[in-house]
């Protein structure tokens, strides 16, 4: 006698299994930190990104100078937050940017330093040396300039060279990975930007004439941001080699 075949006993299970639907599963954890990585990481593009910042520096002088009315204004009717805002850019303001590069070495360190390298500091005394390379170079040229405030205004001209040391400390931010120190040396940064661009609307609105304004706006902006945009490309460039090196030593290692 045959042995009955298992052939239907074996085929029911598989064939309830078969017909049994599959669970949807929810989204995983990883695939949620993954989506709120990229969010942070496409946030930080846009708040480090130069040309957000030089567009809000626009606005708020486009702002100043909308208003009808005499300038320079003898009596300008303001708040008292924007004369000190007003005296501490215009007192200060050479020297404020310099606390920035600080703040990120403490907060989030540099990059990833080179073996047998302090790329650390490195990086800060570049970031220093570039400073006040723009801050002796604004000063030379206000010195130059300033009997002529009626046709060029010294304070947008401040307020450019500020913006430029931003925008170079904002490259950093973008190219450091998403963190909490990232975050803080990010709001400060802001924090300054919107304390330059009040400073802007109001020297735009009361203290210099139209044509000052707009002179040293486009000045200003072919100087500093063309050297500022240099920096950043500089830097990008350098985070871009050492990524490529650090790929050839893996290579290299593993081989």
């Amino acid at each position: 006698l045959k042995p009955k075949s298992s052939s239907n006993r074996d085929s029911r299970p598989l064939l309830g299994a078969s017909l049994r639907t599959p669970a949807v599963s929810p989204p995983s954890r990883r695939w949620r930190g993954m989506t709120d990585s990229s969010q942070r990481s496409a946030f930080i593009r846009c708040a480090s990104s130069d040309l957000v910042v030089y567009a809000c520096f626009l606005v708020a002088v486009m702002v100043g100078v909308a208003p009808e009315g005499q300038r320079p204004a003898t009596t300008p009717d303001r708040f008292w937050i924007l004369v000190e805002d007003d005296r501490t850019i215009r007192c200060f303001g050479t020297f404020i940017p310099f606390v920035l590069p600080i703040v990120r070495w403490i907060c989030c360190g540099s990059f990833k330093a080179k073996e047998g390298t302090d790329q650390k500091d490195e990086k800060i005394m570049h970031t220093f040396i570039m400073f006040l390379f723009l801050s002796l170079l604004r000063v030379g040229i206000y010195l130059q300039v300033r009997e002529y405030h009626y046709y060029f205004s010294d304070h947008i001209f401040l307020c450019w060279s500020m913006l430029a040391m931003i925008a170079m400390e904002l490259k950093f931010c973008e190219l450091h990975p998403p963190s909490c120190g990232n975050t803080i040396v990010l709001c400060m940064n802001w924090m300054l930007v919107l304390a330059i661009l009040v400073e802007a609307w109001t020297t735009s609105r009361y203290y210099h004439t139209r044509q000052a304004t707009w002179t040293a706006f486009v000045c200003g902006g072919l100087l500093f941001g063309g050297i500022a945009g240099c920096y950043r490309q500089k830097v990008l460039a350098e985070k871009h080699s050492d990524v490529d090196d650090d790929r050839r030593s893996l290579l290299g290692s593993n081989s």
